[in-house]
């Protein structure tokens, strides 16, 4: 769910994301995840990164399948810039990337931005 506040005054990040995690260790071991970076991409553009917490999500056990909840860290907005960088009504990719155990690995779902003017 993404969420912004466009009314006067505008804070330089008035973004608010929740979003849930789904995780499947299909691999012989626990295994833990990292963040490395976040980003709301508009056709596989990057609009905006930002900071996501928690930053770390497990162990998972091997074969265990888990859904977390998470969420931008406030005023992590970069750029910084209103409500000028994301559009409201659109839809973007929300894209969060990770180290898990050293191996790099990609989460990308769906998100309509809504906004009060």
């Amino acid at each position: 769910m993404a969420f912004m506040n466009c009314m006067p005054i505008v804070a330089p990040d008035p973004l608010g994301l929740t979003f849930d995690l789904a995780f499947d260790n299909q691999g012989g071991a626990v295994a833990s995840a990292e963040v490395t970076s976040a980003r709301l991409l508009d056709n596989g553009v990057e609009i905006v990164s930002f900071d996501v917490t928690p930053g770390g999500f497990g162990p998972f056990d091997a074969g265990e399948m888990s859904t977390v909840a998470a969420s931008k860290v406030a005023n992590s907005l970069v750029p910084a810039n209103g409500c000028g960088d994301v559009q409201c009504n659109q839809q973007y990719d929300v894209e969060v990337a990770f180290d898990v155990d050293g191996e790099s690995a990609v989460g990308v779902g769906g998100v309509m931005v809504g906004c009060v003017f």
